[in-house]
């Protein structure tokens, strides 16, 4: 077993008896389906159903914890306040600390919730490629030591949610996406079926009516590599924007959203000459899979 404090994930807590309702009419995800067994991936879009957050829900007494990158907490407790009104809801940024753990053993196909991890008071575990080790994210409520003889880096963290093709928001990724351009209809991440949300609209037209003309892909290449650059064909004409990284200094994994139309050709980073290495996803992309 490998774990890390994982520094860059927070958690709101959302409290109140009306908090499952309040947040039915807020998420892409039917919350309805969160249980004690079972923890949830869920976005959050505006008005303009470009999301603001992505994240997992997981039930805790009488709460529902979002983790979520800990740069968004502050933002998005004010973001989600303003929606509050009179429900009978509360959201606040608890003191926790989360641990990232690799386990020995084959992945889990799906996320799941339990058994619990000693020092834990609420944990998920994660879905993950078929090649890769099984993973949890760990919350407790009280200071957890570091312990020096789990080594395990951000970067092996961040390269494990990437082969998983687990997306995430970064600060120069804000309000970018669409659900589907990240492929959170792929991974259980929207609802269909569950009513009406904030950003419905959108993400229900752009279903609907066959409107995704892009998607997210997994990419190796040399160097260092930011979210939020952009990426190009090779014509110089821009084809996409990366979305999350393990950068390291020699080589770095990535998740991109290209256009659909321009992913079977060379894809660039615009700062580098040679082009991208395309990695398998563990799920298939089914727009990009019918043109085979």
């Amino acid at each position: 077993m490998s774990a890390l404090h994982l520094q860059t994930l927070g958690v709101i807590a959302i409290g109140g008896e009306e908090r499952l309702s309040f947040l039915q009419g807020q998420f892409t995800q039917n919350v309805e389906r969160l249980s004690t067994e079972q923890g949830l991936l869920t976005g959050w879009c505006n008005a303009k159903g470009r999301l603001l957050a992505i994240g997992w829900l997981l039930a805790w007494r009488d709460q529902v914890l979002w983790l979520v990158p800990r740069w968004q907490v502050d933002d998005l407790i004010r973001r989600l306040r303003m929606f509050v009104l009179r429900a009978k809801v509360t959201l606040e940024s608890p003191g926790v600390t989360v641990r990232g753990i690799i386990e020995d053993g084959a992945a889990a196909a799906t996320s799941s919730v339990g058994p619990l991890s000693p020092a834990a008071d609420v944990e998920i575990r994660l879905p993950a490629a078929a090649d890769e080790p099984s993973r949890k994210i760990s919350v407790a409520f009280t200071a957890v030591p570091e312990d020096g003889k789990y080594a395990l880096s951000t970067i092996d963290w961040a390269r494990l949610d990437i082969a998983a093709g687990m997306p995430a928001i970064a600060p120069e990724t804000l309000e970018q996406f669409v659900p589907q351009m990240v492929n959170l209809d792929l991974i259980d991440g929207i609802s269909f079926n569950k009513g009406c949300y904030v950003g419905q609209e959108v993400a229900a037209r752009t279903q609907n009516l066959g409107r995704i003309k892009r998607r997210m892909f997994r990419f190796r290449t040399s160097g260092p590599v930011q979210a939020g650059e952009p990426l190009s064909n090779a014509a110089g004409e821009k084809i996409g924007v990366v979305v999350s990284t393990a950068s390291g200094t020699d080589s770095s994994e990535l998740l991109a959203v290209v256009q659909l139309a321009a992913a079977r050709a060379p894809v660039f980073l615009q700062t580098q000459d040679s082009a991208l290495d395309m990695l398998p996803l563990p799920y298939s992309i089914p727009e990009y899979s019918a043109s085979d």
